[in-house]
């Protein structure tokens, strides 16, 4: 990932707005099990960089869905990304596992594993959350319209 920041930076030197991200492709499985979770949302986060402890606001998000394997690809698509900001964070919704927040993911043979368990506390509230109240951000409001009744 810190190639393509570094040809983002390039790229928006010379005067482009925004950078050619590559396809990402992973799985996303059950954390005790091991089995493939169907049916996730998976969402690639790029954040700005927060100023002075601000929250950082998400710039660019990309959508896939896990398939009976558990598995996606994100395609490749463009970023708004900036020199500085940190590589790209994870999560996926699942109705059964919640809004789950991977944070940084490492990269094993260019795919990626997202890992959830059925039934957790913080995700299922995370998701609760999420369809109780307004969205703040645009990849929030993806998710609401995707999983949350009546949206």
């Amino acid at each position: 990932m810190r190639a393509v920041a570094w040809a983002c930076l390039a790229a928006f030197a010379l005067g482009a707005a925004a950078c050619e991200l590559p396809a990402v492709r992973g799985r996303v499985v059950d954390r005790e099990t091991g089995a493939p979770i169907a049916g996730a949302i998976v969402v690639e986060l790029w954040r700005e960089a927060g100023f002075l402890g601000e929250p950082a606001r998400a710039e660019s998000a990309r959508y896939g869905t896990s398939d009976a394997a558990g598995r996606f690809e994100l395609a490749p698509g463009r970023g708004a990304l900036f020199g500085g900001d940190p590589p790209p964070v994870y999560v996926f919704a699942h109705r059964d596992y919640g809004l789950v927040h991977a944070g940084e993911v490492t990269s094993v043979d260019g795919a990626i594993e997202l890992r959830g368990a059925r039934g957790e506390v913080t995700p299922s509230q995370n998701l609760a959350a999420l369809c109780a109240s307004p969205p703040r951000e645009d990849w929030e409001r993806e998710l609401a319209r995707r999983l949350c009744p009546l949206r």
